[in-house]
């Protein structure tokens, strides 16, 4: 389902008594798929289980979506793959989008609200305000790619970008 510029996608399992997690993958060829959420398996048994991730930063156009099905003997399976087209204008509405959020604290992306930007800084705050990891960012692209220095503990973290105009973005970050 397309809402606005986010993808929502959901599915139906039987039986996942075996399934460790769910990987969302996202491609914009059909070929090439990048792994945007990860969603631990409820391990429910026979039980239907219902399922739904929000994909914040689909790219405009079609957008390509699979699930991969990762067992706790660690193998692998794929679902079909499912085509979802953007249409029109993706809207920006100054909030960042954060993926794959929860996060292991490796790497996260962050999709930025505008263009590319010439110099950014980037802020990692825990919940009591103390800020964690500072980075300064001269890419000038629209979508970033942040590694950690060190990788924070787990909880809830607000994650804060300001571009060169002083304008600030946020977005809440889970490090599990």
């Amino acid at each position: 389902m397309v809402n606005q510029s986010q993808v929502q996608l959901d599915w139906v399992v039987a039986n996942e008594s075996r399934l460790a997690y769910y990987g969302v993958e996202r491609s914009t060829d059909g070929q090439q798929f990048v792994e945007i959420a990860r969603i631990e398996a409820r391990n429910g048994g026979e039980t239907v289980a219902a399922y739904y991730h929000i994909d914040p930063a689909p790219h405009q156009g079609v957008n390509y979506y699979r699930l991969r099905q990762e067992e706790k003997d660690g193998k692998v399976s794929y679902s079909k793959v499912v085509a979802v087209e953007v249409k029109g204008e993706l809207q920006q509405d100054g909030r960042l989008s954060v993926y794959p959020n929860p996060n292991s604290g490796d790497e996260v992306f962050v999709v930025l609200p505008f263009g590319g930007v010439e110099a950014a800084t980037v802020r990692l705050y825990d919940m009591t305000g103390r800020l964690v990891q500072l980075k300064q960012l001269t890419d000038g692209n629209q979508k970033l790619r942040l590694q950690f220095a060190q990788k924070p503990q787990a909880g809830v973290y607000l994650l804060s970008v300001q571009n060169a105009q002083g304008q600030m973005y946020y977005s809440r970050l889970v490090i599990e």
